[in-house]
């Protein structure tokens, strides 16, 4: 589990954190533009939805207020022609109501679209803040092994040096202790004799 190239680790990591950081910048710059959608939505849901810019803006939305809004301009001209209760008029009034009715579904479906984008923008944004806590740790740990790696190699180090100073010693002793033994020894000490011989 030791780094055999501490700079190549440490450099992939810091570049991880930083596409991670750079994620979440963007993450919380879109979910802070689609929160503001949303709280749009909510509190258009007080009154109508209908001044809410997303629906407003929406091309969908747009297309069935001009349907009905033609529905409503033919129904006008139906209602001056005919009475309420003739066949053209009846028709042009439930054309006008099934356009009202698809303006409704097309506004309801903008109105979910944002509150469905704002979920989703939350979720981004909680996984990419789980991913970078964990590089955060990763990082931490890396840089606490890296310090106790340090230790270690620095007594290796010690201990090695110490060693080679022991066995060059040896060897000096052991050099110098072979060229002092004299070739003779002494197996009884000498005494002298009391009478001469």
């Amino acid at each position: 589990g030791m780094i055999d190239n501490k700079s190549v680790t440490a450099g992939s990591n810091g570049r991880q954190m930083d596409e991670l950081t750079k994620q979440l910048v963007e993450a919380r710059v879109k979910r802070s533009e689609i929160e503001e959608s949303y709280n749009q939505v909510k509190a258009g849901a007080a009154s109508n939805y209908g001044s809410v810019p997303a629906v407003v803006r929406s091309p969908g939305v747009l297309r069935a207020r001009e349907i009905e809004s033609e529905n409503e301009k033919k129904l006008a001209e139906m209602a001056q022609r005919y009475g309420p209760k003739h066949p053209k008029y009846v028709a042009a009034d439930s054309d006008l109501n099934a356009a009202r009715e698809n303006t409704k579904k097309q506004i309801q479906t903008i109105i979910d679209s944002v509150i469905k984008e704002y979920a989703a923008a939350k979720a981004t944004e909680k996984t990419i803040e789980a991913e970078l806590a964990q590089s955060k740790g990763e990082i931490q740990t890396l840089n606490r092994k890296e310090i106790q790696l340090g230790v270690l190699e620095r007594d290796a180090a010690t201990n090695r040096q110490l060693f080679e100073t022991f066995l060059s010693r040896y060897k000096e002793t052991a050099a110098t202790s072979d060229a002092r033994q004299p070739t003779a020894r002494l197996v009884d000490v000498a005494v002298r004799a009391n009478v001469p011989v």
